[in-house]
């Protein structure tokens, strides 16, 4: 019985963190997260 209990914890905690690194990572998708575009060189106003 208690090998069932151990085995049931230690699954639930391989799950609990596969969930946090898998949801939990930051996304960096190329975006910078502002609502203004990003400036590109050599491109300010003339």
């Amino acid at each position: 019985m208690k090998c069932k209990k151990l085995t049931a914890l230690l699954l639930t905690a391989a799950m609990t963190a596969s969930v946090l690194v898998g949801c939990g990572g930051q996304d960096n998708g190329g975006t910078t997260g502002g609502s203004e575009p990003a400036e590109t060189p050599g491109g300010g106003a003339k």
